[in-house]
Parts: structure tokens; C-alpha cells; sequence
């Protein structure tokens, strides 16, 4: 055999190992986070640091993978002690095989819901702005579905939900009451 062609062998067999080697280390560090050590030994970063699924959010923020909703109630004015149920005003819908082609609510829908999420984000210590555009944009959602009378007054307020099954309810947000 050729020098050359025992040469291009050994070379590709050094290739076939180092990719080895790097496959293996990519495939570990899924499993943990990669040390002080691990950045001397990886100073070109050669080895991937995939998340799939993002599971340093997950396992960071607890309220990560929530489901936002906005519900809504009246009760008389002066007289909040007797409110109607809560309503749902704004919520994940339910999605067919038809909104992947047409779905003309998806956009404005999904803003509401951001701003829902912004308001039960928001840090307690900070007090939210009752003027500000995400909170009268989600007071006029309201005010468009459940529609109060004349001497009525309508709080709303910000939920959480998380999981497939129960579903247990966060409160996030609770409003002020308010008139037409």
C-alpha cells in the first residue's frame, strides 16, 4: 500500500474519532450545564449546548409554559359585595383545521392576550398604570364582551392555567372597577 493511502486512512480514522468524540460530548451535555471546567476544555466551543424544548426556561421560571386568560364580571354600583361569576373574556381558543388558512382574529387575539401576560407579569412593587395602553386595551375587550348597564360597573382580572387535566386557576391581576 501507498504511503499516501495509509496516510489518508489514518488521517480519516483521526477525523472518524474526533467527530466521535465531539457527537458524544454534545449528546452529555444535554443532560447537564457545562462548569468552569468544562468552558477550559471547550475554549473554541466545539461542543454544541442544545436545549431542545427549552428546558433551562422550564426549569428556571415555573410560570413558563402558563395559559393566560382574561375574565370579567359586573356587579351594581356601590355594591360590590354581590358580583355576577367571572366570564371569560379572553382566552386560548380552541383551534380548527381552518385557522391554519384564515384566521382573521389570530393577530389581535394574540395581542390581547400579550398584553394580559404583561399586566400578570408585572412586579408587584410596580404599580400598574390604570392609562396605560395594555390595560384600557384589555378594559375595552372587556367592556365589548360582557357589556354592562348603565348601573352596573365591571372589574376584570388576569388568570393563570397550567397542565392538561385540572388546570388549577392563578390569579395574576385583579382590576379596578369601573364604569362606562
Amino acid at each position: 500500500m501507498p504511503l499516501s493511502v495509509a496516510l489518508a486512512e489514518q488521517l480519516a480514522q483521526i477525523v472518524l474519532a474526533g467527530v466521535a468524540i465531539l457527537l458524544t460530548a454534545s449528546v452529555l451535555q444535554q443532560f447537564r450545564t457545562v462548569g468552569p471546567k468544562g468552558h477550559l476544555l471547550d475554549a473554541l466551543a466545539l461542543v454544541p449546548q442544545w436545549k431542545f424544548f427549552a428546558q433551562d426556561a422550564v426549569g428556571l421560571d415555573p410560570d413558563w409554559s402558563d395559559d393566560w386568560h382574561v375574565l370579567a364580571r359586573v356587579a351594581a354600583i356601590g355594591d360590590a359585595t354581590r358580583p355576577t361569576p367571572w366570564q371569560p373574556v379572553i382566552a386560548p381558543a380552541v383551534r380548527s383545521g381552518w385557522h391554519f388558512i384564515w384566521n382573521p382574529h389570530g393577530r389581535s387575539q394574540a395581542q390581547l392576550l400579550a398584553y394580559a401576560e404583561m399586566l400578570g407579569r408585572a412586579h408587584p412593587a410596580e404599580p400598574i398604570n390604570p392609562a396605560g395602553l395594555a390595560y384600557l386595551t384589555l378594559l375595552r375587550a372587556c367592556f365589548d364582551v360582557v357589556s354592562p348597564d348603565r348601573d352596573q360597573a365591571l372589574q376584570f382580572a388576569v388568570v393563570a392555567t397550567r397542565g392538561r387535566h385540572e388546570r388549577p386557576v392563578f390569579l395574576r391581576y385583579l382590576s379596578l372597577w369601573h364604569v362606562r
